[in-house]
């Protein structure tokens, strides 16, 4: 049986051929966060419709980098590329490629394919975690692995916007504009932090707020309308 398998990221996505277990083509492209969902659909179809006219697939299984509506099959926000929010992508390969597909939440997807295939395979219970291939974009989050751990009554993150852009040996090669540091009581409560501050810079808007080094009230204002998006409350109504 051969498998189509697509990863959709903010920073690049991946596309594999699987032919049972093993990969037989593989490619990975920048994403291009200006382009939209009309850009990134146009390279799936590309590198698709190449590969299709040399194999067969079967099905097709799909990580998306942002939440998704398993039942529904449906994206459920746009989060690193505008235009994804609502879109059923599952039914568009269906419909474009003629291959049945299966879409969840990337981080889930790696977690499953680690469980079955790769590391965690024959471990229960097994801890699965991700990391982003890095936030780029001018944006840098220092001692992410060397953790800031203070006695604090509640952990904090301080953005700091730089006049002068400096070298950060980034993914990207882009000058960092934008520093976040993490100062947090525990590993457990910096990893969280970590996830929901990768989480909310995927998005379009916000980085591009980041950018413009915009006022204080216009940056935390579309951080609130993320989290209240994608957990229905807001951070700072969390904290209190």
């Amino acid at each position: 049986m051969n498998t189509l398998a697509m990863d959709i990221g903010g920073t690049k996505f991946t596309l594999a051929a699987f032919e049972g277990a093993r990969i037989v083509r593989r490619e990975s492209r920048l994403t291009d966060g200006a382009g939209g969902r009309d850009w990134m659909l146009a390279q799936l179809r590309e590198i698709s419709f190449a590969w299709q006219a040399e194999m067969e697939f079967h099905n097709c299984g799909i990580g998306f980098g942002g939440p998704v509506n398993y039942r529904a099959q449906r994206i459920a926000l746009s989060t690193h590329v505008g235009g994804w929010q609502a879109f059923e992508l599952s039914a568009w390969v269906k419909s474009e490629l003629g291959i049945p597909a299966v879409m969840d939440n990337d981080a889930n997807v790696g977690g499953l394919g680690e469980a079955v295939h790769g590391a965690g395979a024959g471990y229960d219970p097994l801890l699965y975690m991700t990391i982003s291939t890095g936030i780029g974009g001018g944006i840098a989050i220092p001692h992410v692995r060397n953790p800031i751990l203070l006695h604090v009554d509640r952990p904090f993150v301080a953005l700091f916007l730089l006049q002068h852009p400096v070298d950060f040996d980034s993914i990207d090669g882009e000058p960092v504009h934008a520093l976040f540091f993490v100062v947090s009581s525990s590993i457990p409560v910096h990893l969280r932090i970590l996830a929901e501050l990768g989480f909310v810079l995927r998005d379009p808007e916000l980085r591009s707020l980041l950018k413009q080094r915009a006022t204080d009230d216009e940056i935390l204002g579309r951080i609130g309308d993320l989290a209240v998006a994608t957990t229905g409350q807001h951070p700072i109504a969390r904290l209190s």
